[in-house]
């Protein structure tokens, strides 16, 4: 049986300013706008969302989002691809899959207090990431992991971090040295990792 393929387009935010909408946050605008380009190289989705402007196709995926009880997004319609977005720093981050899929970024900080190791780490975790060489990716490898299963089952923070169980399946990732990231489903699947310059969107409106 063929894996489930995810793409994960990745955008560097400060790229994507120019484009954003004043009413919306910088990164939330380009997790979107991500979302948006891989929706238009979809045949069935770009006939959904193709306008004559791209501040027109913005309007019309946000029209088209809709919202867990965790505050999950998710696109209207059962036949609809899933997606995932989450931004840290300078990045964003869109995982576009036809599974359920959670995906999770964030820019690797020193730390300094320990009881956010206590918060969201279990004893045998934490011992791991304390005889690790390099505390901080230990333990921003095992945040990222966790946060990217609540993003799959969308529960959002809502219970013991350092409780939570591994979904089916995880693939960790970087971006830059001091970035981590990872997305989990479901089940195995092939990931695609593609950057996407504002240029690669604006082609469709040009």
């Amino acid at each position: 049986m063929e894996k489930p393929q995810i793409k994960i387009y990745i955008g560097e935010i400060d790229q994507w300013t120019e484009l954003c909408n004043a009413e919306d946050r910088a990164e939330s605008v380009c997790g979107k706008l991500l979302l948006l380009y891989g929706l238009l190289q979809q045949k069935e989705w770009y006939e959904l969302f193709m306008a004559d402007t791209l501040k027109e196709a913005y309007h019309n995926l946000k029209e088209y989002l809709v919202y867990g009880t965790h505050g999950k997004p998710a696109l209207l319609g059962k036949s609809a691809p899933h997606f995932n977005i989450s931004h840290s720093g300078n990045y964003a981050v869109c995982a576009l899959s036809e599974i359920p899929c959670g995906i999770d970024i964030q820019k690797k900080k020193e730390l300094k207090n320990r009881h956010i190791f206590e918060k969201i780490l279990s004893t045998k975790e934490q011992n791991e990431v304390f005889l690790s060489k390099d505390k901080t990716s230990a333990f921003y490898k095992y945040w990222t992991r966790k946060e990217s299963f609540l993003k799959l089952t969308g529960q959002g923070i809502t219970v013991d971090l350092r409780k939570i169980p591994k979904p089916a399946w995880q693939e960790d990732f970087a971006l830059q040295e001091d970035y981590t990231g990872c997305i989990s489903a479901d089940r195995e699947c092939e990931v695609i990792y593609q950057p996407v310059l504002p240029s690669c969107l604006l082609k469709f409106f040009s």
